[in-house]
């Protein structure tokens, strides 16, 4: 179920599971792209998500703030 996994997601990132890296890139590759995959890759901060969430950026419309959050959050840190 599409909405569990993402509160799976979403949990581990808040808790930084390093076990959230790899399947949270396969959400973030996916077709179709859910909030709550992009909230937790802002939440998780990992650099190695940035390009996955650069990818999406063109066409992912569903909020573009939690986008911009999520690429600040992964991006390099100043």
């Amino acid at each position: 179920h599409d909405e569990t996994r993402g509160e799976a997601l979403a949990g581990l990132a808040v808790r930084h599971d390093s076990r959230l890296l790899e399947p949270l890139l396969r959400e973030l590759q996916a077709q179709s792209v859910g909030r709550l995959a992009v909230a937790a890759a802002r939440d998780f901060g990992a650099p190695e998500l940035l390009p996955a969430l650069e990818a999406i950026a063109p066409w992912w419309d569903l909020d573009k703030q939690l986008l911009a959050d999520a690429l600040a959050a992964c991006g390099p840190r100043r």
